[in-house]
């Protein structure tokens, strides 16, 4: 014998689908001995970073979204920093 359960729909949720989020290019800092004063400058001025390891090609730096990454890339031109990063998509 197979009984029946009711369920009311307001019991049932959907998932919202989240929306996709931009994966950001990372920052290659070349000069490793300036970490230390560019780390005190992006704590400063409040640039989050989500990630940093040591590299063969320097340090790779992820900032956590895109004013970050904007902030992190003026922060270096500025403090005339040797780094590499490839162009955000709604750059291209």
């Amino acid at each position: 014998m197979v009984t029946k359960v009711a369920t009311d729909e307001a019991d049932v949720t959907a998932t919202p689908n989240p929306k996709k989020t931009q994966k950001l290019p990372p920052l290659f800092i070349h000069d490793k001995g300036r970490w230390s004063e560019i780390r005190k400058q992006c704590v400063y001025k409040s640039i989050a970073i989500s990630n940093g390891r040591n590299t063969v090609r320097g340090l790779k730096v992820q900032p956590s979204d895109i004013p970050d990454f904007r902030n992190l890339s003026a922060l270096l031109a500025t403090l005339k920093v040797a780094y590499h990063t490839y162009s955000l998509k709604d750059k291209r």
